[in-house]
């Protein structure tokens, strides 16, 4: 169909059962609002099946991306290509062992689409990777080609393409746990490692239990100095560490009542009287039931850290599911304690 110049080119969908006008837009990659406009609906939360909707500037719809196995592939190499990981790409094809893979394997590539592309004169495999923004190694290996300076015009690629934008990578944050020691001694321990530190947690500062925090004043000072004059920011490492155990009364009298808030200030005036830039809060063992006690203290100590320009941070032990009533773990509610955390380990 040619369309006189000035006319905006369509193409033209077939409402299917199921389709909503959000899910055609996205199929298409326009707007609700231009396929709405292009045909006259005043409702788009109503849609015929059969009915004729002309999509504005459509680009045409993209398939799922599937790879062919090739020899010498393993699931990681694969997955590593396509910026995924083993794990997804296993579930994505039902594999029950990643490492059982053949030949001529079709897989599919979880977030990814592709669409066709016919060669024309000056097309280079270079150039085609810059204009669709992937890489060489990428096209050649969807497209299994032997020579990737070898493309003829009027070859059909594919062109593969992430399904959704790329999220930016965060700069990863690292920290070391270290024991208060001389200044020098800090800076021995130290010196080799510091330019991939982003924290040094001094290890630890345990609360008595009766509103305070068990510490020699200054005895912390050589490690602080050494840490800061590496470039690291110095944590604090609160416990409740009896010194044979992480014991679960020790926390609970810590936190409860008049004794929580005693703590929480005592906390904060020996991490900034100290030189500390911030609070790691490792309270491990806990009860179960102490779970709100536990985040009603994590809120408090928050509050009055940052009032005085520290950050806080817990020690939580790794869980896929929530878990409440079960030792070591149920006194973390994660979704509860992320308002007040700047970040955890």
């Amino acid at each position: 169909m040619q369309f006189p110049a000035g006319v905006m080119r369509m193409v033209i969908h077939v409402v299917a059962s199921g389709d909503t006008l959000y899910a055609i837009a996205r199929r298409y990659g326009v707007s609700m609002e231009s396929i709405a406009a292009a045909n006259g609906i005043s409702d788009p939360s109503v849609l015929v099946v059969g009915q004729a909707l002309a999509i504005p500037q459509a680009r045409p719809p993209s398939a799922p991306l599937s790879y062919t196995v090739r020899p010498g592939d393993t699931l990681y190499v694969i997955a590593s290509l396509f910026l995924s990981t083993v794990r997804a790409v296993a579930e994505a094809n039902v594999i029950a062992n990643p490492n059982l893979i053949y030949v001529g394997q079709q897989l599919v590539i979880p977030g990814w689409t592709y669409q066709l592309y016919t060669v024309t004169a000056g097309d280079t495999l270079l150039g085609l990777a810059t204009r669709f923004s992937v890489t060489v190694q990428l096209l050649t290996a969807v497209n299994r080609l032997v020579d990737p300076n070898l493309i003829t015009v009027g070859q059909s690629l594919i062109i593969p393409a992430r399904s959704a934008p790329v999220a930016p990578r965060v700069p990863a944050e690292t920290n070391g746990y270290i024991f208060p020691l001389s200044e020098s001694s800090t800076r021995r321990i130290l010196s080799g490692i510091s330019h991939d530190l982003t924290y040094a947690s001094v290890f630890s500062f345990p609360v008595d239990g009766r509103g305070g925090v068990v510490y020699t004043p200054g005895a912390a000072g050589p490690s602080v100095s050494a840490v800061r004059s590496l470039g690291v920011v110095p944590l604090a490492v609160v416990s409740n560490f009896d010194g044979s155990n992480f014991s679960p009364d020790l926390a609970r009298d810590a936190m409860s009542g008049t004794m929580g808030a005693a703590t929480v200030a005592s906390i904060v005036e020996f991490a900034v009287s100290e030189g500390f830039q911030g609070v790691n809060v490792d309270f491990e063992n806990m009860f179960p039931e102490d779970r709100q006690l536990y985040t009603a203290f994590i809120a408090g100590l928050s509050r009055a850290a940052h009032a005085r320009g520290l950050t806080l941070s817990n020690a939580m032990a790794p869980k896929w599911a929530d878990w409440p009533n079960l030792p070591w773990v149920g006194t973390f509610d994660y979704a509860a304690l992320a308002p007040h955390l700047d970040f955890t380990m």
